[in-house]
């Protein structure tokens, strides 16, 4: 197993993998930036775990249990071992093994019953990253609601997006009460127009679900110091583009993976400096963040970590 041995090969990781958040990272506060750029790295590292086609899951589940058991334990001979790269921080810690755990369920993966199913899902791969970095970025207790809506709304636009990806994989992540694992093989291979139809509602309606969460996210960006607003705006409005694209052509996004370009990013970042200058054009501060659409699952474990 593999670890991440210098802030160079973090670095590298983060820009060949994860190129929206490589450019959002650019405009944190160098402190702040060195510890992203790690915890995205370990995060990466933990997914390619999990959905690494190419290495035995037997193998892959043992190198699992392993950081897992690493966490738990949580002591500096244990979590030097598999590279981590932080402090014994206990929010840190207690979110990076419910991530790993989140890993090693999805190993087997079944498809989500239904949104609060799938919304489960979302927090135990993505809101737990939220977790983590609302603790690095030292948020205000509020912004760590926001910051696990930012990580699920980033995995609900994942999922949307690769439908096509996660079928060839045997996956299917979209919930079954809206459409069956044969509808998403019918539509994908078939292309029958009331399969398709099926599987484009279906589509929308995580990205309904999504756009709850986003807005969610835009809201609690005022928990956060200020240093840090423009780079996690900007990420969020880049990632949420992907949803927008796809929305606008879904059956493309079948038959290609929907990219958004360099230039387009570039105009959301601007856009996302001009929404922090002038705030009274979007900002409603007596908005009430919608907490509950979180899921029981992330409330529960956010309320034992004394932030929701």
């Amino acid at each position: 197993m593999s670890s991440i041995d210098s802030q160079g090969s973090a670095a590298q990781i983060m820009a060949a993998s994860g190129k929206t958040f490589f450019r959002a990272a650019r405009f944190l506060p160098r402190t702040v930036r060195d510890d992203v750029v790690q915890l995205y790295a370990f995060c990466r590292r933990v997914d390619d775990l999990a959905d690494e086609p190419s290495s035995l899951p037997k193998r892959r589940r043992s190198d699992l249990e392993l950081i897992s058991g690493a966490l738990r334990r949580n002591d500096t001979a244990s979590l030097q071992s598999i590279g981590w790269p932080f402090p014994t921080d206990r929010r840190l810690i207690a979110a990076a093994a419910l991530l790993v755990e989140a890993a090693c369920d999805d190993l087997d993966q079944q498809q989500p019953r239904d949104k609060a199913d799938l919304l489960c899902y979302a927090f135990g791969v993505a809101g737990t990253v939220g977790m983590m970095m609302a603790t690095l970025l030292r948020a205000q207790p509020a912004g760590y609601s926001a910051a696990v809506a930012l990580g699920m709304a980033m995995q609900l636009s994942n999922i949307a997006r690769d439908v096509s990806e996660d079928h060839q994989n045997g996956r299917v992540y979209l919930p079954s009460n809206l459409v069956s694992a044969a509808t998403v093989h019918a539509a994908l291979q078939q292309g029958r127009a009331p399969d398709c139809a099926v599987l484009q509602t279906a589509i929308f309606e995580v990205l309904a679900l999504a756009e709850v969460l986003y807005q969610a996210a835009y809201d609690g960006i005022w928990s956060l110091p200020w240093t840090v607003r423009w780079s996690i705006l900007a990420a969020a409005m880049c990632y949420r583009q992907i949803g927008v694209q796809v929305k606008r052509n879904v059956e493309r996004s079948w038959q290609t993976r929907t990219v958004v370009s360099s230039s387009r990013k570039y105009v959301l970042i601007a856009f996302a400096a001009f929404r922090l200058l002038l705030p009274r054009f979007w900002h409603k501060p007596d908005r009430t963040l919608p907490t509950p659409s979180l899921g029981e699952v992330a409330l529960r474990h956010m309320r034992q970590f004394g932030v929701a």
